[in-house]
Order: C-alpha cells, then sequence, then structure tokens
C-alpha cells in the first residue's frame, strides 16, 4: 500500500501520519502572503469560517485540521 505525500514548504503531510501542524501552519501563512491571497479567501474556498480556520491553523480552543481538510487546503493552495 502506497502513502499519499505532500509538500508545503516546510512541512511534509503524509495520509496516515501526524504532521507538525506549527510548521504546516506557518507553511500556509507564508503562501498566502507570497501569492497575494487571503487566509479568509482560503477558509472561502475550503467552505470555513474565518475564524474557524484561524483556530484550527493555530490551534486555539484545541481546534486542529482534519486530514481532508490538510488535503484540501493543500490542492487549494496549489491551484492558485
Amino acid at each position: 500500500m502506497s502513502r499519499t505525500s505532500y509538500h508545503l514548504g516546510g512541512a511534509n503531510v503524509r495520509s496516515g501520519t501526524h504532521i507538525n501542524m506549527g510548521a504546516f501552519s506557518s507553511s500556509v501563512q507564508s503562501y498566502l502572503r507570497s501569492s497575494g491571497y487571503t487566509q479568509k479567501q482560503l477558509a472561502d474556498a475550503l467552505g470555513l469560517h474565518p475564524k474557524v480556520i484561524s483556530r484550527k491553523l493555530n490551534g486555539t480552543d484545541h481546534a486542529q485540521l482534519r486530514h481532508q481538510e490538510i488535503q484540501r487546503t493543500i490542492t487549494t493552495l496549489a491551484r492558485w
């Protein structure tokens, strides 16, 4: 069985494994800044409320991105 692997900045995401959410969040924020998109635009593209994506990316209130949300985030950023 092969694993799906995604790379975003310094974060390496593989299905079935844990990732460093701090590195992932940092990579997402850096990519958004360099590409001219906002966190609100990302939230809209993912169908999430901007406050929800903020909590999940920052790990506040014990919020965490689900595997599918991580995949969709990477796919969305790649399309931009």
